[in-house]
């Protein structure tokens, strides 16, 4: 019959179309998790802590230490050095000015919070500055909130532990 290699052809091509988000990330990262969190050191000697189902691309031995957050949470943990260190996830772009900070996407929204020192984090032509304490909330509608946050209560996957608020 004709019609079953086409079949299986389209078959083939619906396949790859609803597998095509988690294909791209396979091939773009460098660190990836599977069901439990992990520490790497980055070629450039910092350190990004990945939580669990998280994936990040590292290209930080050039002139700028540069990541991309390709799914879940990482927290990062910035050596010193001349060179800038810069964190892309999602529209974003988070510039460390010495620090340790997470990034987070959940639900479609992506979260910053600064443990210690500051960061900038760059939209388009808007500009916000983060400290230690700090947590902004970019929304998937677009909207940002900046809260404050428990410093304890930032990436406490790295620990195995689980914080729940008013329940």
């Amino acid at each position: 019959n004709p019609l079953v290699p086409i079949f299986l052809i389209g078959l083939l091509c619906f396949a790859l179309w609803m597998s095509a988000p988690q294909i791209r990330v396979w091939m773009l990262a460098d660190h990836h998790t599977g069901q439990s969190p992990l520490a790497v050191t980055l070629v450039s000697g910092d350190t990004a802590h990945l939580d669990a189902g998280s994936a990040i691309h590292d290209d930080t031995d050039g002139p700028k230490r540069a990541i991309t957050v390709l799914r879940g949470a990482s927290y990062f943990t910035v050596a010193s050095d001349e060179r800038p260190f810069s964190v892309e996830i999602g529209d974003l772009t988070v510039t460390a000015l010495g620090t340790e900070f997470e990034t987070a996407f959940l639900k479609g929204d992506i979260y910053i919070a600064v443990v210690e020192g500051r960061v900038a984090v760059q939209h388009d032509a808007s500009r916000v500055e983060l400290g230690a304490g700090d947590l902004l909330v970019w929304r998937d509608i677009g909207n940002q909130t900046v809260l404050s946050v428990d410093e304890t209560h930032v990436a406490p996957w790295r620990d195995d532990n689980l914080i729940v608020e008013d329940m």
